[in-house]
């Protein structure tokens, strides 16, 4: 029966929002093999999941080290198992350091966070667990320059990037995060997430337009794709010097 579950999942029609997280790995992909460009950089993956965008960067930068910080218990032992020369931390990155609930469904774990999702399906069961929480500034020695930061927390993205400021404002990073409709459940906006960057003197461009040679996004432009639903996967990198 596991073997048929596999296949069905495998073989069957793909949903609207399936295709469009399809479009947007590969997309990924192409962004970390045009700036992942030497052995040497340094990736920190946050909210690394089972590992699939560190798998690449792990490729792509061989020497690292690279981090990766996973909440969930199960999965970060399994990136442990994987990636055994990756640092791994099973904490849930944000702007404080204390320890919260995280909520998580065994079902389908990339809807788990520190506010429950409601537009998950009732039936599905959601475990409660105490986690760890922490600023990446704290969990990144200063003396590592991040080359490549990829956020993926359900909607938390602005309180990750609160607790970057160190690693936005020096290393200058590309961030590869994903954003739209659960970022409400943390009382956070599009309009605050472009800001943030912005202080930093960053600017936000959709990956196939950034891959084009394409101008970043206004604020307006950025607003308008997260309200559509077509687009939640996006990349953040230095402001182009005609930009300044």
């Amino acid at each position: 029966i596991p073997f048929a579950r596999t296949a069905w999942r495998a073989l069957r029609p793909k949903t609207p929002g399936e295709k469009l997280d399809r479009r947007d790995e590969k997309l990924m992909a192409l962004v970390l093999a045009r700036v992942l460009d030497d052995d040497e950089s340094h990736c920190v993956d946050v909210g690394a999941h089972a590992g699939d965008v560190l798998g690449i960067m792990r490729r792509l930068a061989r020497d690292g080290p690279h981090y990766a910080f996973e909440p969930i218990p199960r999965l970060a032992d399994g990136l442990r198992v994987r990636f055994p020369d990756v640092i791994v931390k099973q904490v849930a990155v944000s702007d404080v350091s204390g320890e919260a609930d995280f909520h998580w469904f065994p079902g389908v774990p990339a809807f788990s966070g520190l506010r429950q999702r409601t537009d998950v399906d009732s039936r599905e069961p959601v475990e409660v667990i105490r986690v760890r929480t922490e600023p990446l500034d704290a969990l990144v020695p200063d003396f590592i320059v991040v080359h490549v930061l990829k956020i993926d927390v359900e909607g938390a993205e602005l309180q990750v990037l609160r607790g970057a400021s160190r690693v936005l404002a020096h290393d200058r990073p590309w961030v590869l995060f994903e954003h739209g409709s659960a970022a409400a459940l943390y009382g956070a906006t599009t309009h605050d997430v472009h800001a943030e960057f912005d202080r930093h003197r960053m600017a936000v461009w959709r990956p196939d337009q950034w891959l084009e040679g394409g101008p970043p996004l206004s604020e307006a432009g950025f607003m308008e794709l997260v309200a559509s639903g077509d687009w939640w996967n996006f990349l953040a990198g230095p402001r182009p010097q005609a930009a300044k």
